[in-house]
């Protein structure tokens, strides 16, 4: 086992810091290496609610990323269950330390549009007056319903495989969190032909029946972050805390304009390969987009625009071609 990483995680338990990092995490196949990383939070990044501290959506977002969790396109998508009620579900998975994947559960969000505005105006009678305040107040709900759904539905799955509670007790956010994800070896992938081969083949799936189980001689790399960046969170080793956990329901229901256009790049980002097709350029353009924490909300929707209009131009192409293809079959110019 690495002694620069397991020193760095009993240095922070030992200052009671929020470690989420197991020992038997650091025991990667040699073409694997764990991530260790420790982070720092500010109250911003956090909703109060009764007394517990709450991670906003984009927040528990950047945790799942710095978690090394991704989603399955095929099983992420929102769906409508009547007139006004969206229904999110998403599932994701995480590289464990064998090479192997685990795929989460596909968790449910459901939004009613109706019954939350109805909470609103209960809530905040005197905000929300006359019949056009209440029918402004719907329509605004309505509109962000769809990418609410599905952003409740990634959150879920964000808790399930990191082990992120749903809140935490003020104090415990100014502790330091630590947290690993299992990335490439690439030192071991590119030594020699042989193992390129057998890396690429153990990272679709079948490491284990060619390796059998762990190997845990490699290096790990250590990053301490900045104060100011997200909490990724592990398995707790934390004392379950006693105050009321808020419900799910409870979470503020508004999202900043800029969070919800990070995620629609992470969206495209996720699926760049699988279902979207983009060439490198425009991959690198969305991760360096969205490295920048302060990234303007125009900036953001920019980069989504050309990415869009990327994706539409190449569908045109291609059915041209294919027009043009049929055209010429009919002609006998071209075999069938």
């Amino acid at each position: 086992m690495n002694n620069t990483a397991l020193a760095v995680i009993q240095e922070h338990e030992k200052k009671q810091d929020l470690v989420f990092v197991r020992p038997e995490d650091l025991n990667t196949q040699k073409f694997f290496v764990p991530e260790v990383t420790v982070l720092h939070a500010t109250p911003e990044d956090f909703h109060t609610i009764s007394g517990q501290m709450m991670p906003k959506g984009y927040y528990t977002d950047r945790i799942g990323q710095a978690a090394g969790v991704s989603f399955v396109a095929e099983n992420c998508g929102v769906k409508k269950d009547g007139e006004n009620v969206y229904v999110g579900f998403a599932q994701g998975k995480r590289r464990l330390p064998d090479g192997t994947w685990r795929l989460s559960s596909i968790h449910e969000y459901e939004l009613d549009v109706d019954s939350r505005a109805r909470e609103d105006f209960l809530s905040k009678p005197d905000k929300y007056k006359t019949a056009i305040d209440k029918e402004k107040h719907t329509l605004e709900i309505k509109r962000f319903a769809r990418q609410k759904a599905g952003t409740g539905a990634h959150l879920k799955v964000i808790r399930e495989l990191v082990g992120i509670p749903i809140s935490f007790k003020p104090a415990q956010i100014q502790k330091a969190i630590v947290v690993s994800r299992i990335a490439v070896n690439t030192d071991e992938l590119l030594s020699t032909p042989g193992m390129q081969q057998a890396a690429i083949a153990q990272a679709v799936g079948t490491q284990q029946q060619l390796f059998g189980p762990g190997q845990g001689n490699v290096e790990r790399k250590v990053i301490e972050a900045d104060a100011g960046l997200e909490i990724p969170v592990d398995e707790v080793h934390l004392p379950v805390e006693e105050a009321p956990v808020p419900f799910e329901d409870d979470i503020p229901w508004e999202e900043k304009p800029e969070d919800i256009a990070r995620r629609g790049l992470q969206h495209y980002l996720d699926n760049s390969e699988e279902v979207y097709k983009l060439p490198a350029e425009a991959t690198e353009t969305i991760v360096a987009l969205l490295s920048v924490e302060n990234a303007t909300l125009q900036a953001l929707q920019d980069c989504e625009k050309r990415i869009k209009q990327f994706i539409e131009k190449r569908e045109q192409s291609n059915e041209k071609y294919a027009a043009h293809m049929q055209a010429m079959r009919e002609a006998g110019r071209v075999l069938a």
